[in-house]
């Protein structure tokens, strides 16, 4: 039997105390977690048999039970192989939460927290992590802090980490990456129902690690004195709402634009910082975004803007201060395009437009590029000097042994 979210064979969603006797389940699969059984309590009075089942964790179950339900007799659980794509082959068995007098149930902990820039996909922005700062205030929850701008959707990625119930002394089980076979995604649904409003429920693209996604609210604002809310609060048993995984936390709120980004107005008639688009550029905080032109530009956004071969510009130039290498186009093909000055000659060049031979290694001196062509220039150098130098003297010495015979003859 097979089941698209939790529970292959039994899930139960109520409050009830399933209780099991001389039983077994046989090839039960789940899409999330308990590949056989998902149950906040379960009471075994005699044999349990799981084998052969799967899911993402907890490959024959997932249960609360002691933890936030009076139940008992899992030690006559025989498990047989089954199989969990991230943690828990057998059985998941939840833990207390740390720092919490609430029942919970831990099984994800914060890992990052990323800003999300839907118009920047497949660049570096799309995705622009935050910085995260961590505080333990006696026994309260760990508090989490980011500087996030007004209007942006904030990515909370999430990881698997909590107290392995089926190692034989007490440590971490902890998995941060997930492949497409482990995909977990965003958590919206397993948000606990009276803060669903502060998070949104849709997928991003590519995204196998399990997150909330979520944005700037008065209830998240560490200058605010209200309190410290859920950055995410994950009700893993729907039936009681008292079992959650969670975390509280804050965010300092910012509307000062970064390099790279210009003001703008949006729909709500409020100041908004933006990135600049795919195609445009702003290379200082006072400057608005500028389209990239074309034919010096194979691309831009944000404060990135990468030339095209064959062309150069100075050290600290405006955006528009580009020049075509008119006199040697081949010494203008540095691998560093987003760069400036030297970072766009071609090995063993420097200088504007890169038309200096740089046989005194000062590229060298400034980037880790060009040291082999520069070594051959310098090399190149060495072998003719040497060349030239036994030239000349192999002439004095010719001529010197020419007049020593004309004089002997004369005599």
């Amino acid at each position: 039997m097979n089941s698209i979210d939790s529970g292959g064979c039994i899930s139960n969603q109520g409050k009830t105390l399933l209780q099991f006797s001389n039983t077994m389940f046989d090839s039960c699969q789940s899409g999330m977690f308990g590949g056989a059984i998902y149950s906040l309590g379960i009471n075994v009075t005699d044999q349990l048999i799981i084998k052969n089942s799967r899911s993402k964790i907890g490959g024959g179950i997932f249960v609360c039970n002691e933890v936030c339900w009076v139940g008992g007799g899992l030690d006559k659980i025989n498990y047989f192989n089954n199989t969990a794509t991230i943690s828990s082959q057998q059985y998941f068995k939840c833990t207390s939460q740390p720092y919490n007098s609430w029942v919970g149930c831990n099984l994800f902990e914060l890992d990052s927290i990323y800003e999300l820039n839907q118009q920047l996909m497949n660049t570096p922005y799309y995705q622009a992590q935050k910085k995260v700062k961590v505080n333990f205030n006696g026994t309260t929850p760990q508090i989490y802090f980011s500087e996030i701008f007004l209007f942006k959707i904030i990515i909370i990625r999430l990881k698997v980490e909590y107290r392995c119930p089926e190692k034989q002394f007490p440590q971490l089980c902890s998995v941060r990456e997930f492949s497409e076979d482990q995909f977990i995604g965003n958590l919206y649904n397993y948000i606990h129902k009276d803060y669903q409003s502060y998070f949104y429920n849709y997928e991003i693209p590519n995204i196998n690690y399990p997150y909330v996604l979520t944005s700037y609210n008065q209830a998240f604002d560490c200058q605010l004195d209200i309190g410290w809310n859920f950055i995410f609060i994950i009700n893993l048993f729907q039936a009681k709402n008292a079992v959650i995984n969670s975390r509280k936390g804050c965010f300092y709120p910012t509307s000062i634009c970064e390099k790279g980004m210009q003001k703008w107005i949006n729909q709500q008639q409020q100041a908004e910082c933006k990135y600049c688009d795919i195609g445009s550029c702003s290379e200082s905080i006072e400057d608005d975004c500028e389209i990239c032109n074309t034919d010096k530009f194979d691309k831009c956004y944000a404060k990135d803007s990468y030339l095209k071969n064959y062309f150069w510009r100075p050290q600290n130039s405006k955006f528009n201060d580009i020049y075509f290498c008119q006199l040697n186009q081949q010494s203008c093909q540095g691998e560093q395009r987003s760069g400036y000055g030297n970072d766009l000659c071609s090995e063993g060049y420097i200088g504007a437009q890169c038309l200096t031979c740089d046989i005194m290694d000062s590229f060298g001196m400034d980037s880790n590029m060009g040291r082999k062509g520069i070594s051959n220039v310098r090399s190149a150098v060495l072998s003719i000097t040497t060349i030239l130098l036994f030239t000349y003297h192999y002439q004095q010495f010719f001529s010197y042994s020419s007049s020593q015979q004309q004089a002997v003859l004369k005599e």
